[in-house]
């Protein structure tokens, strides 16, 4: 095998991705930043999207990062491999293993076993199919190594973005008075996690009457808290972008986990570094991931017995100084261990050994997929089409992740609305999470914007359903965008009139008896969607200049100004990036058309990622116009 330190880096990079929210934005947002510090171009596409085959083709390395298996998938694995490139499978959770699942799923109903059973099958396919294997921490390299497969450790960081965010939340935190524990569960499988440190909870909650618990997420509460209803206050899951400020308005963060289960051993450590940027301490069940990251006492704590637990609770409860103590030291090393920077730093070793194993240093792509092509797979049924990415120069409005069901195809009389409550700006873009069932639709799908209390049409959109791509987002533009001056309750209305029998889509969505939302004749639901908005007054951002924000502003108004700052602060950096490649490119043909090739490849690879930040705002302020 080839020696990878004198292996170069990757010319290019194919992330596809078969999955939203949490893990998206670990595996494939952070993975892409870190690619771009690294100068790396690289492409993100939905396991079904149409363009993922000809682009399988066209790039050395092909990460498939949590990419469930088909035969659209067997496609793109096999046109990486045909063109010389190498396919590497990605996950961070242990679910590539369809006969060992996770504890949590044996607690579910007898359909979602049966979907988490085959979810698990088809990962291990795509597992199977690939020639190497990344994931998040040593267990999951480990159970791939032992499965055959060359394996490597590549963790979960923080984002700059997150970093941001988090720092505005520490600042802007104010004392409660009272000592609160926090617990944040992005989704349904942790209530057997939480149930083993429940007695501990209870009985802090015996001993010091003035602690409260923040529960944020779903969580089924253990009956030993039903006593302590009244201190006890439950959020429901709320986007990342707002998780710092709740994070940052507890004392102690919970993370607690099942020691008996390799899956709860192979989950990464990123609740402790999520909690650390935003000033937190955080006690954590001893996993291999989490005992690599917190040094008990030092910058967190680890509790293993709920005897240990309710020690380590006690002990923060009653002494703020250790709490300040333990968060400043957590906040310092996750800014230095997990830092993007720091991160891409190894990111760039591990890309130099995937490159050495591929079987040569260059591509020899496929020949060209065709409109034809795309016509005929479509016609097979293989769900295929163009998926919805977050819109870079957005704000994330309200949304709503969770699924469990797919509605019935929505088409004629069948109908789907969802109610929302949506903050001021100007609603530019509704996703909608949808289904094709392998179904080909072109018909146009209606969506009407009322006033929820009195159904006056406040908007009107029609989208083509003619790229509707099977288990993914689907844009619905709003043009002109409706503009908000306050928060309003709208009902977003869902039709298809035109569709005939043979066509439709389905709506995912998770029950729920307060669910505001509707799907056919079922109700007590709330469909799967996200917003996005542009603030009052929105203009594309402009250069920052240099400015001393003036005293006396009042917090919020400091906020804000502070992130709308940051923002273009890196609106700035993103423009120098894109100046300064178009120099490069002017530099690079000017040598070329001289004849020295080698020197203008030299000079590039030099330059990419090596600029540092301040200089390159310093530069930045010089090149402007």
């Amino acid at each position: 095998m080839t020696d990878p330190q004198g292996t170069p880096l990757p010319r290019s990079v194919l992330i596809v991705t078969g999955v939203e929210n949490g893990p998206f934005r670990y595996r494939v947002s952070n993975l892409l930043g870190e690619l771009r510090l690294l100068g790396i171009p690289a492409t993100v596409l939905f396991h079904h999207d149409q363009d993922a085959l000809q682009a399988a083709g066209e790039h050395e390395l092909v990460f498939f990062q949590r990419v469930p298996g088909d035969e659209y998938v067997d496609r793109l694995v096999a046109r990486a491999r045909s063109s010389l490139a190498l396919p590497i499978f990605g996950i961070d959770d242990l679910l590539f293993e369809p006969e060992r699942l996770p504890p949590f799923v044996g607690t579910l109903d007898r359909e979602e076993r049966k979907n988490w059973a085959g979810t698990a099958r088809s990962y291990r396919r795509v597992f199977d199919a690939c020639d190497a294997f990344v994931g998040s921490t040593d267990v999951l390299a480990r159970t791939a190594a032992a499965l055959g497969k060359t394996s490597f450790v590549h963790r979960n960081a923080l984002s700059q973005e997150l970093i941001d965010i988090s720092e505005i939340a520490r600042l802007a935190r104010r004392p409660a008075g009272t000592v609160r524990l926090g617990y944040f569960s992005g989704t349904r499988t942790h209530s057997l996690d939480f149930g083993a440190i429940a007695s501990a909870i209870a009985n802090v909650f015996v001993k010091r009457p003035a602690v409260r618990l923040e529960v944020v997420g779903p969580l089924e509460l253990p009956p030993a808290l039903g006593p302590f209803s009244e201190r006890i206050h439950r959020r429901p899951v709320v986007p990342w972008r707002d998780l710092p400020a709740l994070l940052s308005g507890v004392d102690v963060n919970l993370a607690p986990l099942e020691l008996d289960e390799r899956f709860c051993h192979a989950k990464s450590e990123l609740k402790w570094f999520e909690a650390a940027v935003a000033g937190v301490a955080t006690i954590a069940s001893p996993t291999e991931p989490f005992r690599y990251a917190i040094r008990d006492g030092e910058n967190g704590m680890l509790a293993e017995t709920p005897e240990q637990w309710e020690s380590r609770l006690l002990a923060l409860v009653d002494d703020g100084a250790l709490r300040d103590r333990l968060a400043r030291t957590a906040r310092a090393d996750a800014l230095a261990r997990y830092q993007p920077e720091t991160s891409a730093r190894r990111l760039e070793q591990t890309l130099r050994a995937l490159n050495a194993l591929r079987p040569s240093r260059k591509l020899r792509p496929g020949p060209p997929i065709l409109a034809g092509d795309l016509a005929a797979l479509k016609a097979s049924g293989l769900g295929i089409g163009k998926t919805a990415s977050e819109p870079p120069d957005a704000v994330a409005g309200p949304e709503q992740l969770a699924t469990r069901h797919a509605s019935e195809a929505i088409r004629g009389a069948i109908t789907a609305s969802q109610t929302f409550t949506c903050p001021p700006g100007n609603l530019y873009r509704i996703d909608l999470l949808v289904g094709t069932h392998q179904r080909l639709n072109s018909h146009d799908l209606v969506v009407r914007l009322l006033e929820a209390k009195t159904g006056e049409q406040l908007a009107y959109a029609t989208a083509d359903t003619g790229e509707a791509c099977d288990n993914s987002w689907f844009a619905i533009e709003i043009e002109p965008p409706l503009s908000l001056d306050s928060q309003r309750e709208l009902t977003v209305l869902i039709e298809a009139p035109s569709a005939p029998a043979s066509e439709g889509l389905a709506f995912w969505y998770e029950p729920s008896p307060s669910g505001k939302g509707r799907a056919g004749t079922k109700d007590g639901l709330d469909l799967a969607f996200r917003t996005w908005l542009r603030p009052p007054g929105w203009s594309p951002p402009a250069p920052m200049e240099d400015e001393v924000a003036p005293n006396g502003l009042a917090d919020g108004e400091l906020v804000v100004r502070l992130a709308v700052a940051l923002r273009e602060e890196r609106e700035a950096r993103r423009q120098l990036e894109r100046r300064l490649s178009r120099v490069e490119v002017r530099a690079a043909a000017a040598q070329f058309n001289a004849g020295q090739r080698d020197t203008a490849l030299r000079g590039l690879r030099k330059l990419r990622g090596t600029l540092p930040y301040k200089a390159a705002r310093r530069l930045y302020r010089m090149l402007k116009p």
